[in-house]
């Protein structure tokens, strides 16, 4: 239902975002006897872009990039690209999803990526895109830690960075007892 007007167009204000309308419009004349009405194709209001939320559920080789549908109704596709450079000059990988959410596995250990998403109408018309928070994945613990040499008054260790790319810090310490409650000194931290 709606009001009669004598104008040739009409416009909608205060639709939802990424939502399908049906449109149909109709004459009357002057004795107030209506035509029939004559539909439009279907068609869907353009997707809202997404909300920027921080990432979560990060573990050394996992990151979940996070954000709000906004406006948008249900269902919305989002597509969420993951990136080692700000630029995005190369995808890691990417995710076409209708959850708020994208996780991403089999990542770099201690690694900055960015990430970015968009909304996809029901048109598959994209929303521009918009950049969320950056994540770094853990640092994964030291292996093969190992004495390589124990004299009178030192001792000198080393391990493995299992799998930590250049740049990991590492901090070494040492205490008069395993609880290291009476820790003596350390190395503070050291880049690898």
């Amino acid at each position: 239902s709606g009001s009669w007007t004598t104008a040739l167009a009409q416009t909608f204000d205060g639709l939802a975002a990424d939502a399908t309308y049906y449109l149909r419009v109709r004459a009357r004349n002057r004795a107030g006897i209506e035509t029939a009405p004559t539909s439009l194709p279907e068609t869907a209001t353009l997707a809202a872009p997404p909300v920027s939320a921080s990432a979560s559920n990060q573990s050394s080789t996992t990151v979940r990039a996070n954000w709000g549908a906004g406006t948008n109704t249900a269902p919305t596709n989002f597509v969420n690209e993951i990136s080692t450079s700000g630029a995005f000059a190369g995808l890691t990988a990417s995710s076409r999803t209708l959850n708020a959410y994208a996780d991403y596995s089999g990542l770099i250990p201690n690694t900055r990526y960015y990430s970015r998403v968009r909304a996809l109408s029901h048109a598959e018309t994209a929303t521009s895109d918009v950049n969320l928070p950056d994540a770094v994945t853990l640092a994964t613990a030291p292996t093969g830690a190992t004495m390589v040499n124990v004299l009178s008054q030192s001792v000198a260790i080393s391990w493995n960075g299992n799998g930590n790319p250049d740049g990991t810090e590492y901090f070494a310490e040492r205490a008069t007892d395993a609880g290291f409650s009476a820790n003596t000194g350390n190395s503070g931290w050291i880049a690898q």
